[in-house]
C-alpha cells in the first residue's frame, strides 16, 4: 500500500469514528427526551384530576356569576318597564 492508500484509510477511520461518536451523542441526546416526555407525561397524569377539579369549580363560580348579573339585568329591566308604565299613565 502506498501512503496515498493510508491517508485515504485514515481519513475513512476518522470519518466513521466522527460518526459514530455523532450517533452517541444524539442517541444520549434522544435518551434525555425520552426521559423527560415520560416525566412530563407522569406529572400530567398526577396533575390532570387537581386541574379537572379547578376548572369545573371555575366553571361551577362562573355560573353562578352569570346568574346573578342576569337576575339583577332582569330586576333593572323590570323596574324600567314600571318606570315606563307610571310615565305612561301620567
Amino acid at each position: 500500500m502506498g501512503s496515498g492508500d493510508t491517508l485515504h484509510t485514515d481519513r475513512l477511520e476518522n470519518s466513521v469514528d466522527d460518526f459514530r461518536e455523532s450517533q452517541s451523542k444524539e442517541l444520549k441526546e434522544l435518551g434525555h427526551i425520552a426521559l423527560n416526555t415520560s416525566l412530563l407525561s407522569d406529572l400530567l397524569e398526577q396533575a390532570y384530576p387537581v386541574i379537572k377539579d379547578r376548572v369545573e369549580i371555575g366553571f361551577a363560580d362562573l355560573t353562578s356569576e352569570v346568574k346573578s348579573v342576569r337576575g339583577t339585568l332582569q330586576a333593572i329591566l323590570v323596574a324600567l318597564v314600571v318606570i315606563a308604565i307610571i310615565l305612561l299613565m301620567k
